[in-house]
């Protein structure tokens, strides 16, 4: 099982949908690579993935600065869909799901 690829990523806010793109990289259980989403790009920081679980953290500056916590699973063998939450600075945690593009 991987979740290396790229992945369009939906989080339900009470202000709606969020969505973004990633591009997940792994070595070993070292998660890297980058996240896209409204003409803003950043890196994916503190990445781990072991066993179907995957974890990453990503710096924001829009619409204020604060670092986004991801904390997910991978539903099926090829981590073709990741469901979790993602806790977003003061503001709280979020459902998000990552689709394999």
């Amino acid at each position: 099982m991987s979740v290396h690829g790229d992945y369009n990523i939906i989080i339900t806010t009470p202000n709606g949908p969020v969505e973004s793109q990633a591009s997940v990289d792994v070595d070993g259980h070292v998660v890297t690579g980058e996240m896209h989403a409204g003409g803003q790009s950043t890196h994916i920081s503190e990445g781990h993935f072991d066993g179907g679980d995957v974890s990453w953290k990503a710096h924001v500056t829009d619409p204020a600065p604060m670092d986004l916590q991801f904390k997910g699973h991978c539903q099926d063998d090829v981590c073709s869909v990741i469901t979790g939450e993602v806790k977003a600075g003061d503001l709280g945690s979020f459902p998000f799901k990552g689709t394999r593009k």
